[in-house]
This record gives structure tokens, sequence and C-alpha cells, in this order.
């Protein structure tokens, strides 16, 4: 269990590069070891952010359905865990 709680960034609606873009940006102002929840919608996220992960280092902890409307309501939501690494 973590110190801190995650820091968490709402980027619901958001399509590709963005996600990764703005969790790049929340990273640089982030202490080491922190971790991040993220909630997208878009589905190419989960893989886009696994490989910005693998490429700098981060730790990739999860990726689950956060929330499922109706399709015509609203998009599936899904809550993705990031934690920073070390130094």
């Amino acid at each position: 269990m973590p110190l801190h709680p995650p820091h968490q960034l709402d980027l619901k609606g958001l399509k590709c590069p963005m996600p990764v873009i703005k969790v790049q940006q929340a990273a640089r102002n982030l202490a080491p070891g922190s971790q991040l929840e993220v909630l997208v919608t878009d589905p190419a996220a989960e893989k886009d952010l696994a490989s910005w992960c693998r490429i700098n280092k981060h730790d990739f902890i999860s990726c689950a359905i956060f929330a499922q409307p109706e399709p015509q309501v609203a998009p599936t939501v899904w809550q993705i865990r990031l934690k920073l690494k070390e130094s």
C-alpha cells in the first residue's frame, strides 16, 4: 500500500497521443516513486501507456474497466495505474 494516495488524472475524451503527453507532463512534476491513477476512454491508451512505461522504465501496474455505461450513453472508462521509477 502506497504511503500517499495516487495522483489522479482524468483524461476521459482525449485521443492518442494526448493521454501519453498528459501523463508525461504530470510525471515531470511528481516525485520519483509516485503513483498515477489515470482515467481514459481511448481504448488505445492501455497499449500506449504500457509502451511509455517500458521506454521510460516506469511500472505499469494495472488496467481495469472503471465504468461501463450503456454504449449509447457514454464510452467505457478504463482506470490505468502506473508507478514512476525511483530516480
